[in-house]
């Protein structure tokens, strides 16, 4: 049985392996990346930033590295959490703290809950290019993509309203229009829209997902306009056989009663041949004529006889009404 491909783990792969040539870029997905997750604590003036991806916290630790040239290899720790999975959390010092957060230009620290992640000043995402690192490093901390497979789902989940709220904005700059829940004291971010989500790849330079994903679509498309065509050919079918019987029922009861008499011969031989070839469509019915008649005409003359059978029966069921009244 193939292992079913879990695409976040695969955005995140290719994610972290990006680590952008500009000082400003670098600072804004950091910047993207604490906001999501980061942890600051008062007591201790310590920031930390926990996950269960291993490429989330080695990314920020690249991103310091490169910023701050602060090696906190040592900085790491393993630890699991009430279901069992290993959480990896990275505790900054006090000194390394406040270098980091004077970088990323942290405005505030959230108190309203434990969480207490760092918010961003959006002066840290000013340039398109930053915008598109900021985007990037809110989706390695708290970002999630659904199978494509299944369904179009792309996410982002934060405890922090601010943080939403900016990167729905953010978002908007590239045109890509994002949608807001509260979900289990959770803001979610999400983009349900295939093409909208293949938009948020590019932004993130995901480009190899995105060609994933875009090859997932054509054959999604592909498969969709198949069963369109299929069904739609069905139902066809399925028309063409129910006015056949209707047709094959008006011809019967015509000729019980009438035996054709008095109805054109060429109408009688459209008749005869129909039910001669109760599943034949009209293109074969004119096939099967020895004179030349177009689809239109035969439709005309097998209309020509349910309208005949129409006025058949009325006199039938008025002769009956008529009879039972005697009686």
């Amino acid at each position: 049985m193939v292992e079913e491909i879990n695409y976040t783990k695969k955005v995140r792969q290719e994610l972290a392996d990006i680590i952008p040539n500009a000082r400003h870029c670098r600072l804004a997905e950091l910047g993207g990346m604490l906001a999501s997750i980061g942890k600051y604590s008062e007591k201790t003036g310590e920031l930390s930033a926990s996950s269960e991806s291993i490429l989330v916290i080695e990314k920020i630790e690249k991103l310091v590295k490169k910023i701050l040239d602060i090696d906190i290899t040592q900085n790491l720790f393993y630890d699991k959490n009430r279901v069992g999975k290993e959480i990896v959390t990275i505790v900054f010092t006090k000194s390394e703290t406040d270098d980091i957060l004077k970088s990323i230009k942290v405005t505030a620290v959230d108190k309203e809950n434990d969480k207490k992640c760092p918010a961003v000043s959006p002066l840290l995402y000013t340039l398109a290019c930053c915008k598109r690192a900021f985007i990037r490093g809110v989706f390695m901390a708290c970002g999630s993509l659904t199978n494509p497979e299944k369904d179009y789902h792309l996410e982002f989940s934060t405890p922090d309203r601010e943080l939403a709220e900016q990167l729905i904005g953010a978002l908007a700059e590239f045109d890509i229009e994002a949608k807001k829940i509260i979900r289990k004291k959770q803001h979610v971010v999400y983009i349900k829209d295939g093409e909208r989500i293949v938009d948020v790849l590019n932004v993130m330079e995901a480009h190899v997902t995105l060609m994933d994903m875009e090859n997932i679509r054509i054959i999604k498309d592909v498969r969709n306009q198949i069963n369109r065509r299929v069904n739609c050919e069905a139902a066809n079918i399925q028309k063409t056989i129910s006015a056949a019987i209707k047709q094959c029922e008006d011809i019967r009861f015509v000729q019980s009663i009438t035996n054709f008499d008095g109805i054109d011969e060429s109408v009688v031989r459209t008749a005869m041949l129909r039910l001669e070839n109760p599943e034949a469509t009209l293109s074969e019915l004119v096939e099967l004529h020895d004179e030349k008649v177009s689809k239109s005409g035969i439709n005309h003359r097998l209309k020509k006889i349910s309208e005949i059978a129409g006025k058949l029966r009325e006199e039938v069921q008025g002769t009956m009404e008529e009879r039972n009244g005697n009686e």
